[in-house]
């Protein structure tokens, strides 16, 4: 472990430096939002001029150890500072903690961990742990980053057994040095994504969507489906505050004279359902290469994700397959 995650910052820290060189209920929304961001400036991003002669360097960065920590998996962000922020999951009966970057002077910032940000919000339960912050930590136009941090105890995906003590949705800033509540859910809240306005986290079992908008602090969810235990590790959101989410789902084949129904008479279909801001289904998009051949379950889906310049969006499938969005305000996107 002592490995693992410093190789993983690097390559995190290596690839902002070399490439893009970066200079319960909801509280009241901020009043005093910033200048809206082109998605690119959303994900942290500057792009340069292709050269392909620079060569990336890649360093080991030393992080802040602490006893009990197993993974950052990916939550990982980008402030306007461009600082980089890592959410590194405990393991058992510890929680997970924030940490803060900074590319300039090399120094590590430890924020603290998710079930002191209970105890601080009023909201603890006796017992209760938040051991994972999987979700990406997204910086929105009100100036805040937001995440997800989620508890695994007694999950089971065979039954959709939830986590014990579900998830939450958490929202912090350097200058407040405070982990804001926003909402609880009793799913797991795995991934979190937005930009502008509107934030949202997809939860396990069946993704469930989130939607908290920043300037109300209003919260909705729905349903989407996904069945076999599947469950995406990541969304993906416009600049048009629309988001895209997986639906898995299986469907039965005609039965064959004289033989008994099998696991292969099931079709899995996946369908990428692009839905706007208020949560309107848009339209429904065939993943053809999305799960693969295994058990949903195994599959991890969405895996990766980049905003490019023109405000579309690359996003990566577990089986290795590129798919790319292009936002329209008028209608539906282009996938």
């Amino acid at each position: 472990m002592r490995i693992i995650l410093p190789v993983i910052i690097a390559a995190l820290l290596a690839a902002a430096a070399a490439f893009y060189f970066l200079s319960q209920e909801a509280s009241a929304p901020d009043q005093n939002p910033i200048a809206p961001r082109s998605p690119a400036q959303q994900a942290g991003t500057i792009f340069q001029p292709y050269n392909p002669a620079r060569i990336p360097a890649f360093i080991e960065i030393s992080q802040p150890w602490f006893e009990g920590a197993n993974s950052i998996w990916g939550a990982t962000g980008r402030d306007d500072q461009g600082h980089i922020w890592l959410g590194v999951s405990g393991s058992e009966n510890t929680p997970a903690r924030l940490f803060e970057y900074d590319l300039a002077s090399g120094a590590f910032t430890d924020h603290g961990d998710a079930v002191s940000a209970l105890k601080a919000n009023g909201i603890y339960r006796q017992g209760e742990n938040q051991v994972k912050i999987h979700s990406k930590i997204v910086p929105m136009d009100d100036g805040w980053l937001y995440f997800s941090s989620m508890d695994e105890t007694g999950e089971n995906p065979d039954d959709g057994q939830l986590p014990k003590w579900g998830s939450h949705l958490w929202r912090f800033r350097s200058s407040a040095d405070h982990w804001e509540h926003l909402f609880a859910a009793p799913e797991g809240l795995i991934a979190v994504s937005g930009v502008g306005r509107w934030v949202y986290a997809l939860g396990y079992w069946g993704h469930i969507l989130y939607q908290y908008d920043t300037r109300t602090g209003e919260t909705r969810h729905l349903r989407i489906g996904s069945e076999g235990g599947h469950i995406s590790r990541n969304l993906v959101a416009d600049k048009n505050g629309h988001v895209y989410v997986p639906r898995v789902k299986y469907f039965d084949l005609p039965p064959v004279a004289g033989n008994e129904p099998a696991e292969s008479d099931r079709l899995l279909v996946v369908t990428l359902i692009e839905y706007d801001q208020h949560l309107n289904k848009v339209q429904g998009i065939p993943l053809i290469n999305y799960a693969g051949k295994g058990r949903p379950e195994d599959s991890h889906g969405i895996t990766s994700l980049a905003y490019l310049e023109d405000g579309s969006i690359i996003f990566g499938t577990h089986t290795g397959f590129l798919y790319r969005i292009t936002p329209n305000e008028q209608s539906a996107a282009a996938v």
